[in-house]
């Protein structure tokens, strides 16, 4: 008989996966809490943007005077853009928010679902141990040691590996938003030449694709902080920081507003800080590497043990 069964097999597995939702369901709630704290405080200075909007459209002495200096419209167009801003930043807090709040109650589903898992491996690792007893072979249990450990070995690596996808998929985000600034500073590059109205729509509507992959990618580098919970302790450096600079991206992109003549420099600045975001995920990637290298080496390593003991061994 194969010491340790194809039911004890999958028994660790959903351990394992119980474990890891566990870690990945912690560090959800701690997202939850970041970001309804950061929704509450953008929904504030949204509201206190617009309210600035709409004093300046009002008939209020601030409205006369810049309306009687001649500057109504530039202080207008500036209340509007931060108001816009503002706005902006609320929607995508709320919408990562949002995603959190989802990935929460699937979390919660599959842990239900693998509720006593833990017990009923428990109690058939004891009924084998009495199957072994039975055998009187010394090397039994020594097998189904090994065979647990190469288990373990499996289920480490398809944790690793959820986390490197995650991070690539974050990764290959972030090459699309170069693609799109690079596009904008392109035409930018026009404009100051003489691009006319041709340029600017073109030019902004490039900025306008980087932001909605700015958006995406704050769900992706969400998503890849969730997968790095359960395999942090493995990884070499400082990872929360890594990923948490990280995500500070598109706050930076909105933090401040383009004027004509700031766009280029904007865009220059944005470049690379999307630079430092990618070089960023790909620390953390070959970090990731690493450790699966290390475990296919560990499981390789046990499976000729186990390939000796049973070679050593009738009892199987």
């Amino acid at each position: 008989m194969k010491v340790y069964n194809t039911e004890l097999q999958r028994l660790q597995e959903e351990m394992m996966e119980e474990k890891r939702l566990e870690a990945k369901l912690a560090e959800l709630k701690h997202q939850q809490e970041e970001l309804a704290e950061k929704t509450d405080e953008l929904r504030r200075i949204m509201k206190d943007e617009q309210e600035d909007v709409d004093r300046l459209n009002s008939r209020n002495l601030t409205a006369f005077y810049y309306k009687v200096t001649g500057k109504m419209g530039e202080k207008l167009s500036k209340e509007e853009q931060e108001a816009y801003a503002a706005a902006v930043r609320y929607d995508t807090a709320e919408k990562e928010l949002l995603s959190v709040n989802e990935e929460i109650e699937r979390c919660r589903d599959q842990l239900s679902d693998l509720s006593g898992c833990g017990r009923r491996y428990d109690a058939l690792i004891e009924e084998k141990k009495e199957e072994i007893k039975k055998t009187g072979s010394p090397d039994a249990v020594r097998i189904m040691e090994i065979e647990e450990k190469i288990g373990f070995q499996k289920s480490r690596q398809k944790e690793l590996e959820e986390a490197v996808r995650a991070g690539r998929r974050a990764q290959d985000i972030t090459v699309e938003i170069k693609n799109h600034l690079d596009e904008a500073k392109s035409w930018s590059t026009v404009d100051i030449i003489g691009g006319g109205i041709l340029s600017d729509v073109i030019k902004y509507d490039a900025i306008g694709k980087a932001k909605g992959m700015t958006d995406q990618l704050q769900l992706a580098l969400h998503s890849f902080r969730t997968e790095l919970a359960d395999v942090t302790e493995e990884l070499h450096g400082d990872v929360d920081t890594e990923i948490s600079s990280a995500l500070c991206f598109a706050d930076y992109f909105f933090d401040n507003l383009f004027t004509d003549w700031l766009v280029r420099t904007r865009i220059n600045e944005s470049r690379e800080k999307v630079d430092q975001t990618c070089t960023q995920i790909q620390k953390i990637l070959q970090n990731l590497g690493s450790r699966q290298e290390e475990s296919v080496r560990v499981q390789s390593q046990f499976e000729k043990e186990l390939e000796e003991a049973v070679a050593a061994s009738d009892a199987v």
